[in-house]
């Protein structure tokens, strides 16, 4: 029996190690996901109680990872002015004080009207807010039934829209510049080294003194 060298033994075996290692180096570099859950919660006609609407997970930075993991819409109803509210519980705790709400028109929910949820991210990529958006259309589906996970539409959007908030420009001050002796130099009557108010004072010259 003839054995094989030591080393074409680790040459014969590198290509798998190497394959190995790039597979675990492409998956630890998939982004994070996030999960924001909502609630609906019937305001009009009857108000009634918070109950399971939808579960989004989310990459701030990649909108089209973005999958509608489930989706219960509220009770359909014939009535035109039933309202129902859209809310994200900012603490996690359903009936908690701290929430974020949009109302829309509950027949939105359902056949012929089709729909998108609308999640807003603050700069750090946490969910601060939701809504729901929708238009006739006649391939609705059909009354009751969202969209399935991972069902995108055939475009690169994802199952929900995802707007990231900016934080507001800072207001910034002018500084009065000094001139010289410390004197502000901005003011109206303020003269080179004076004070504000002060007039410069002139001074005539006879034709002799010239």
């Amino acid at each position: 029996m003839h054995f094989l060298p030591a080393f074409l033994l680790s040459l014969l075996a590198l290509p798998t190690t190497t394959l190995a290692a790039t597979t675990t180096t492409t998956t630890s570099l998939s982004p994070p996901l996030h999960t924001a859950t909502l609630h609906a919660l019937p305001v009009a006609p009857t108000p009634s109680k918070p109950h399971p609407l939808a579960i989004l997970t989310y990459s701030p930075h990649h909108p089209h990872l973005s999958t509608l993991e489930s989706f219960t819409p509220p009770a359909n109803t014939s009535d035109p002015d039933a309202l129902t509210s859209v809310l994200l519980y900012l603490d996690g705790h359903v009936g908690g004080e701290r929430y974020r709400s949009s109302v829309t028109a509950t027949y939105g929910f359902h056949a012929p009207y089709r729909g998108r949820f609308r999640l807003v991210l603050d700069s750090k990529g946490e969910a601060v807010g939701a809504s729901w958006h929708s238009c006739l259309s006649k391939s609705a589906p059909a009354a009751g039934k969202g969209k399935g996970k991972g069902e995108s539409g055939g475009n690169a959007r994802g199952d929900f829209d995802v707007l990231t908030t900016k934080p507001a420009p800072r207001v910034v001050f002018d500084k009065p510049a000094k001139g010289k002796g410390g004197a502000t130099a901005a003011g109206a009557g303020a003269g080179v080294g004076g004070k504000e108010g002060e007039e410069e004072e002139v001074v005539e010259k006879t034709l002799l003194q010239k």
